[in-house]
Parts: C-alpha cells; sequence; structure tokens
C-alpha cells in the first residue's frame, strides 16, 4: 500500500477566497515526502544535516484538478514509480475523500553533503521498495498500488 500522509487545511494555505493556493500542494507533497523517507528510515532526522545525504527534486510535473479549501481535510498517498539511471520516480496524489483533486510526478536524484548529484545508492532503492508500494504510473488513482 502507498504511503498516507493527512494534513488539515489551515490559514496560511489559503487566498482570500478560502482555496488553498497552488503553492501549497507542493508544501504538502514536500511534508507527505518527509515523513514517508523518515518513516522508511532513509534520512533519519536524528542525522545531523552535514553529515546526512539528502534527496533532491530534478522535475516536477504537477496537474490540479480540484480545488482545496480552508477546513478540509486531504489524504496525501506517496509511493515509487521507476528508478531510471540512479534517479527515483515518486508520485503524490492528493484526495478529499475519493476525489482526486492533484497529482505530481516528481524525479528525485541523491545529493551528498557536498553538493554532489550522484546515483542513488542501490541500498536506498532496496529499501524503499520494501517499505513502499509502487504506483502504476498509467493508472488514474494512486491508491491502487
Amino acid at each position: 500500500m502507498a504511503h498516507l500522509y493527512r494534513v488539515k487545511v489551515h490559514q496560511e494555505d489559503v487566498d482570500s477566497a478560502c482555496i488553498a493556493r497552488p503553492d501549497s500542494y507542493i508544501k504538502f507533497i514536500e511534508r507527505a515526502r518527509n515523513d514517508w523517507l523518515g518513516r522508511a528510515d532513509i534520512y533519519p532526522e536524528s542525522t545531523p544535516r552535514n553529515e546526512s545525504p539528502q534527496l533532491g527534486v530534478r522535475r516536477l510535473n504537477a496537474h490540479y484538478s480540484g480545488v482545496a479549501h480552508l477546513g478540509d481535510e486531504i489524504t496525501i498517498y506517496t509511493g515509487l514509480g521507476d528508478r531510471p539511471n540512479g534517479s527515483l520516480d515518486v508520485r503524490h496524489v492528493i484526495h478529499i475523500g475519493d476525489e482526486e483533486i492533484f497529482r505530481a510526478d516528481l524525479v528525485l536524484f541523491h545529493l551528498t553533503p557536498k553538493g554532489r548529484i550522484i546515483p542513488l545508492p542501490y541500498k536506498v532503492c532496496r529499501l524503499l521498495e520494501r517499505k513502499t508500494a509502487w504506483f502504476d504510473l498509467r493508472g488514474r488513482s494512486g491508491r491502487n498500488a
């Protein structure tokens, strides 16, 4: 099953019409991805920042298909895609109830503490594979992993 992360839309996430701003969706998926990686023990928060390798976003493809409003409870599903050339495809799908309102496909890369981009270590990919479902990137819903 895909990783689930739930969050409530707060005042700082919305515009004057109480609709979630486009940048808020990026913030929501960033939080979900950090939670996913933390729970998978990939980059524990206890590791000092100057010693911890990081995942960076190389590419982001976002699709908005609905809106969230102030006070809405949203669910973010996170799962894996392909691993082309040492990168990692990640899909985030945001739902309100059963309705998909946002989808983002990201390509992540591995960044050393000194800022060098390197292929994702095999052990990181294997650990993520064991702890997270793979999305069918052609599928409509990210929940059917």
